[in-house]
């Protein structure tokens, strides 16, 4: 999503999520009451891209298979991702086995943003939810923005 700062977009998505629940009026997905949906089973249903990156202290491949439980190493991160997708792990010193550091603080926003956004499509969700997704990207990324810049 995008718009103006405090029109409502993260409050838009936690609704969607049902980490809260509308005071007033329903939010219908398939013509259905969201309040009607087990949250869990809600949720895994959706991949979410959150304005503020969550990285681990761990690899960039192991960052990204947070995004589906059970991907094994050669089939998740790197795999099957095509062309321009991954060229700037492959710039650092150990691909997909650099360290991001606690919080990704060894990477550029625009490096977490990337890592980020290549967990939720590993997901293969039926829904992507996205907070925001060009924060942390330069100007001229954040305008060719396409599945493609992902990785």
């Amino acid at each position: 999503m995008l718009g103006a700062s405090g029109s409502g977009k993260s409050t838009l998505l936690r609704l969607l999520q049902r980490f809260d629940d509308p005071t007033g009026g329903t939010i219908r997905l398939d013509g259905r009451d969201l309040r009607l949906t087990d949250p869990v089973a809600l949720r895994r249903r959706m991949a979410l891209v959150p304005q503020e990156t969550m990285l681990f202290d761990t690899t960039v491949a192991e960052n990204i298979l947070v995004g589906r439980a059970g991907r094994h190493r050669g089939r998740g991160a790197g795999g099957g991702q095509g062309g321009r997708r991954g060229r700037f792990v492959r710039r650092l010193p150990r691909g997909y086995g650099s360290p991001v550091g606690q919080r990704g603080r060894l990477l550029s926003g625009g490096q977490r943003q990337r890592i980020s956004l290549a967990r939720a499509l590993l997901r293969d969700a039926e829904c992507c939810l996205l907070d925001e997704p060009t924060t942390g990207l330069d100007g001229r990324a954040g305008t060719n923005c396409s599945p493609s810049w992902a990785g």
